[in-house]
């Protein structure tokens, strides 16, 4: 069983079993393969600004995500369905921010704004959590996060930057640089909560009630679009971007984040 979000870390078992230590060396893997995992929703999103309306790529992505998780966690679900109704209301805000934020305001966002921009604005989520965890939930600031912090902004100067500071007095941001601003806001949130809020469930089931909950959410919004703005063309395309969501940067990135 894969540890969950509310399990004993590091500051609290001393002397971590060897399956702990296994899993603490999987985590710090998976730190490197779920960036690369997320990017894919970003280059999609770019790809896609002009061809799928932002809520039904959305929809799509998540709602394909849960069939998928089905398959695994589906008599999981079942067998715990009065846990999940009792968990209800968590789940739905989880899903409105990690489903719905994170998901229609980036691609929003990607209408007006670069690949690029949105990877860099991304980059300092870790920075929002750790402020938001330390002013609103009491966490410890010690000298680690701060040097994270530093070297996080760092890293994204560089990055803009390209070896000339100069570039710092150029930047301009577009109406999408906002949108996935929010977005990554919604992420820190969705974060922050998915560590502190427990649960009865395992991690699996769990991030399946959260995707129900997101795709609920979702919902009322994708038939105001679809008789407002009107409903996607199912062509290819529109297909192979979905299936690449759904596979790589939801069911695989977010399982990857949330071990």
């Amino acid at each position: 069983m894969s540890p969950t979000p509310e399990s004993s870390g590091p500051d609290t078992d001393p002397a971590p079993n060897p399956r702990e230590r296994w899993g603490r060396r999987a985590a710090f893997i998976l730190l490197f393969i779920a960036p690369c995992f997320f990017a894919t929703n970003m280059l999609t999103a770019r790809a896609m600004a002009d061809h799928v309306p932002p809520v039904a790529l959305a929809f799509g992505r998540w709602s394909t995500t849960f069939l998928i998780m089905l398959v695994f966690v589906g008599p999981a679900l079942w067998n715990n369905r009065r846990t999940v109704v009792a968990e209800l209301p968590k789940y739905l805000v989880l899903g409105a921010l990690g489903m719905g934020v994170c998901g229609v305001f980036v691609y929003v966002g990607a209408d007006t704004t670069t690949a690029t921009n949105i990877g860099l604005i991304y980059a300092t989520s870790p920075i929002m959590i750790t402020v938001i965890a330390w002013r609103f939930l009491g966490e410890a600031l010690n000298s680690a996060k701060i040097c994270g912090i530093l070297l996080c902004l760092a890293g994204v100067g560089v990055i803009i930057c390209q070896g000339d500071i100069t570039v710092l007095t150029r930047l301009a941001f577009t109406p999408g640089d906002i949108w996935i601003l929010f977005s990554t806001l919604g992420w820190a949130l969705y974060s922050i909560l998915l560590r502190h809020w427990p649960s009865r469930l395992t991690l699996m089931p769990r991030f399946a009630a959260i995707v129900l909950g997101g795709v609920l959410v979702l919902l009322p919004f994708q038939i105001w679009e679809g008789l407002t703005m009107g409903w996607p063309d199912l062509d290819g395309r529109t297909v192979t971007a979905v299936l690449l969501l759904a596979f790589v940067a939801s069911f695989g990135a977010y399982q990857a984040y949330a071990f």
